[in-house]
């Protein structure tokens, strides 16, 4: 491991250390320090594998950071105005990791930022679901976008729970299957506390918006809540 990929590792997990602190300032702090040193690397190499590791680096570290202004716009600290300026900050966050995952590929399947753009757009504007303008003005077509990604995951089937995950939630949004169904796959898996909180993470905030399949939302953080150690 060089000492540029040592340094930003470090202060990936100072960042994400801070972050369940709730020190938000900070943890974004770190996390732009470990972008900086990636975007240096990155830009001022010619070498082709060094330039996809750090392509992979800041597809994380920008994913990291849309991650916690998700969580710091929905802390129940945050006031309206705040709710919108981090939603919008993660949104700015997961379409640049998004770009850089793009050119990531080549080592394998990663849809985190791909997905997670969608979700946070939603989270603002939840009829994007329904339209391809937001009332405040935003534009994009969430569903086809949300179909892109379902697709890009099943050419790349895993064993990952990240996965059953993703693709669990993308069925309900897309109305391919109910609650009970689309987590089927998740909890053969047997997951892990975490990745069931995690999961939950996502899916209670979607659950409490103004959606056409919002019930099914509901159930669905019911019952992988009520499955918690």
């Amino acid at each position: 491991m060089s000492d540029v990929i040592q340094r930003i590792v470090e202060l990936k997990t100072q960042a994400k250390n801070r972050r369940d602190l709730k020190r938000w300032d900070r943890a974004a702090a770190l996390l732009k320090q470990a972008i900086g040193l990636a975007e240096e690397e990155y830009h001022s190499t010619g070498a082709r594998e060094w330039r996809a590791t750090m392509a992979s680096e800041l597809a994380d570290c920008w994913g990291i950071l849309g991650g916690l202004e998700r969580r710091w716009a929905l802390d129940p600290a945050s006031n309206a105005k705040q709710r919108l300026e981090h939603l919008q900050r993660s949104i700015e966050a997961y379409d640049k990791g998004y770009e850089y995952e793009k050119e990531s590929l080549s080592s394998g399947i990663n849809t985190y930022n791909m997905l997670n753009r969608l979700l946070v757009r939603l989270l603002l504007a939840p009829e994007l679901l329904a339209t391809d303008r937001g009332a405040a003005g935003e534009t994009m077509n969430v569903r086809a976008e949300l179909e892109k990604v379902a697709e890009q995951i099943s050419r790349h089937a895993t064993d990952s729970v990240w996965t059953a995950a993703d693709m669990a939630l993308l069925n309900i949004l897309l109305k391919r299957q109910d609650a009970a169904s689309a987590y089927a796959a998740f909890e053969r898996m047997e997951p892990p506390d975490f990745a069931r909180q995690s999961a939950l993470d996502v899916l209670i905030p979607l659950a409490q918006l103004d959606l056409p399949i919002a019930a099914e939302l509901r159930d669905a953080a019911r019952r992988l809540g009520a499955r918690r150690g």
